[in-house]
């Protein structure tokens, strides 16, 4: 096999669960989304250029920090892509070969947030899916994914990803899960944050990507749960296990506890803070508990997809507003339910349930601030240079700047003409300008795409709960009905991500045109 990553970890690291937004907040630790490179994988690669708008709630995600202490790379790798075989007791599924664990509150460990399903009791045998999780071991030494977020997508997807640790490597093979992997020179092994991890054991736990037809799979990626070589101060969050010989792990990681921290327990998820010896043993300086929190999630952003007052979405995350839910301005002054409009900057405090926020707490503010993270979806009216000018759907305009180092997804910057529609996110500069960072193709100017007759809003997810006879489907916990003039896009099924513009008519949303997206 051969070696393979960029560098050495860079001056940090941090690994944990995604738990809000304002730019990025993994694990209560705030981070810039608007710098560094993110990357994540597909069926064609392990590792391919995305854009911030990919990352998603409940993510267990991995970020090399730079001198500044801003992310200089961030990796969107899930642990599982593959098939459930087994749902042998509630809570619990089987991917893979491996003990899918679920959690369904916040008071031991962040809730499994769900994508494409509306609560876990909807997942079923034979689903194709994608899950972000933390390792770990059970008190019997069997291995076990604490999952953190379940998506559902379309069956036979063209590539794998399998977790858990190695065995019977020899002869250039190998198993995973009793899986039968098979390796060779071109074979790239990773270490977890792309430094170069040597060869292969038996013992280590693995992620390994391939996009092989038939077994035995033929082996792309391995990266190694492995901080050998990383510098800098390490954050990792994660569930605990204890082996026999008194070594703690934390997210598949071996850890050491410095004098005068308490013991860990296993089974527990906790953020350990400190620096990777010769060994690559994490010396913990700081243990956190993981501790639950009236409203664990936070998020912040302009409001992008609002279906109604009483549900929303910021930053991809769908937010649903109940009689409980305060809503005021920041100064403390309470708002009425109808001061949640598109484009409004919003910051949000609740729980998860299924694959929604509940809210328990909106401040609404009557400007952006500069520097605050933004999302917009509009229509684009000229271009100068680097200079975008969008009309959004409510009608105002955006001023767009375009940096070298902006990501595109579902097209490329050949594609940003007048007429096309996409979604922008980035940093505000001032009133109704912003630094974009990456850039999602809706549809293009020459109308390649269908055409809508009208829009009232936008929505983005996993399609689910299809039904072909009535024509109608559930995203987002929205259900709608597809217009007659709407044209399904190929292989439209539950599980698929889409783009879809709608109406509302008499409480019924009306799709009036569908895109795929394969940028989440």
């Amino acid at each position: 096999m051969a070696e393979g990553g960029v560098g050495t970890g860079g001056t940090g690291v941090v690994m944990g669960t995604v738990t809000g937004f304002g730019s990025i907040i993994v694990d209560g630790l705030h981070l810039s989304s608007v710098t560094g490179q993110y990357e994540t994988d597909s069926n064609l690669a392990p590792e391919v250029l995305t854009s911030p708008q990919r990352v998603a709630l409940g993510q267990n995600i991995q970020v090399q920090l730079d001198a500044q202490g801003n992310p200089a790379k961030v990796q969107l790798e899930p642990q599982l892509v593959g098939q459930v075989t087994a749902n042998p007791k509630t809570n619990t599924l089987v991917v893979n070969g491996l003990t899918v664990l679920l959690n369904t509150s916040d008071q031991a460990a962040p809730t499994t947030v769900l994508e494409g399903y509306a609560s876990f009791t909807n997942i079923q045998v034979g689903d194709w899916v994608c899950i972000y999780g933390s390792p770990g071991y059970d008190a019997s030494q069997s291995p076990f994914l604490q999952a953190t977020s379940i998506r559902q997508i379309p069956a036979n997807p063209g590539y794998l990803r399998v977790s858990g640790p190695v065995a019977g490597l020899a002869n250039g093979t190998f198993t995973v899960n009793n899986l039968t992997f098979s390796y060779g020179s071109s074979t790239s092994v990773l270490g977890a944050v792309s430094q170069p991890g040597g060869m292969l054991e038996n013992g280590e736990w693995v992620n390994v990507w391939s996009n092989a037809t038939t077994t035995p799979w033929s082996v792309g990626q391995v990266r190694v749960q492995t901080l050998s070589g990383v510098s800098g101060t390490v954050t990792l969050s994660g569930v605990v296990s204890q082996l026999s010989n008194g070594q703690w792990f934390v997210d598949g990681l071996p850890v050491s506890l410095s004098t005068g921290l308490s013991s860990l327990v296993t089974g527990e998820y906790v953020t350990v803070e400190g620096v990777v010896d010769s060994l690559g043993i994490l010396n913990a300086q700081r243990v956190t508990p993981y501790i639950a929190t009236a409203d664990p999630i936070q998020l912040a952003g302009t409001i992008a997809e609002l279906a109604s007052s009483g549900n929303f979405t910021v930053r991809g995350t769908v937010v649903v507003v109940n009689s409980n839910t305060q809503i005021h301005g920041p100064s403390g002054t309470p708002l009425a339910l109808s001061a949640v409009q598109e484009n409004a900057y919003v910051q949000v405090q609740g729980i998860v349930t299924g694959n929604v926020v509940q809210a328990s707490s909106i401040i609404i503010s009557s400007s952006v601030p500069i520097g605050a993270v933004v999302d917009y979806l509009g229509t684009v009216l000229s271009m100068s240079n680097n200079q975008v000018t969008l009309t959004l759907l409510d009608g105002n305009s955006e001023q767009v700047t375009l940096p070298s180092t902006v990501v595109y997804a579902n097209g490329t910057a050949s594609n940003l003409l007048p007429g096309a529609l996409v979604s922008v996110e980035g940093s505000a500069t001032g009133a109704n300008a912003m630094d974009a960072v990456g850039v999602n193709f809706w549809r293009f100017a020459n109308g390649s795409s269908p055409q809508p007759s009208s829009i009232g809003f936008q929505a983005s997810g996993p399609v689910y709960n299809y039904q072909s006879t009535t024509q109608t489907f559930d995203m987002n916990g929205l259900s709608i009905q597809i217009g007659s003039g709407a044209t399904l896009p190929p292989g439209f099924s539950n599980g698929m991500s889409v783009d879809v513009l709608l109406t509302l008519t008499n409480g019924q949303l009306s799709a009036t045109a569908i895109y795929p997206d394969d940028s989440l």
